[in-house]
């Protein structure tokens, strides 16, 4: 069971570097769909007055969510080389235990001590292994709700950028089509996000069933 527990552990690590790694290439693409977005919009001139401020912050909230990627992705591969090294704890308990009983088997009283006295290092290893696990997929959860955050507000302002769009008179028609893809790259991240979060909610409840 523990086992199996480990290997979740290291899956869910898995499961969120690949989502955020959707996420890393959205928001690459959004930031070249607002350079198209400055570009018609400075062409614009007055009539997208109201567009270039979106594009700014677009961009720089895209920059930044690669940054919070990568310090997730750190985090995550954290999370997957305790859980490795919990898998590899588990394993050497459990190798200790069948040591023992061959030894209590056998009579040999005083080899099946010292294994007990072994295999109580290597638990208090597990307990403290356990531990750190937990604080970090919980760090990790906090640093999935910061980018949840920017990304949610990402969405709202592509969102409005279709009103400051429909401004545009003879340029409406393309920075509507930017607005469009815009909204659908925030979308599509808040997606990719909140399935890492599920995973997270996951390994929590499990966690507090143990």
């Amino acid at each position: 069971m523990a086992k199996e527990r480990s290997q979740a552990e290291f899956v869910l690590a898995a499961h969120i570097v690949g989502e955020l790694g959707e996420v890393t290439r959205i928001a690459r693409e959004m930031t070249l769909e607002v350079c198209n977005a400055k570009a018609v919009a400075t062409r614009a001139g007055e009539q997208a007055r109201g567009f270039q401020p979106i594009t700014d912050f677009i961009e720089e909230s895209a920059f930044d969510i690669m940054r919070q990627v990568k310090e997730i992705h750190r985090e995550a591969m954290r999370v997957s080389q305790s859980a490795v090294a919990k898998y590899r704890t588990q394993d050497a308990i459990t190798r200790y235990q069948r040591a023992k009983e061959k030894a209590e088997e056998a009579e040999h009283t005083e080899g099946a001590a010292h294994i007990e006295v072994a295999m109580a290092d290597v638990r208090q290893s597990m307990r403290e292994t356990s531990a750190e696990l937990v604080s970090q997929v919980k760090v990790l959860g906090q640093r999935m709700e910061d980018i949840a955050k920017h990304v949610r507000s990402v969405n709202v302002i592509a969102v409005s950028s279709r009103v400051e769009a429909s401004r545009a008179a003879e340029y409406r028609q393309s920075l509507e089509g930017v607005a469009d893809n815009l909204e659908a790259a925030s979308t599509a991240m808040r997606t990719c996000v909140s399935a890492s979060q599920s995973w997270l909610e996951v390994f929590s409840q499990e966690e507090a069933t143990r």
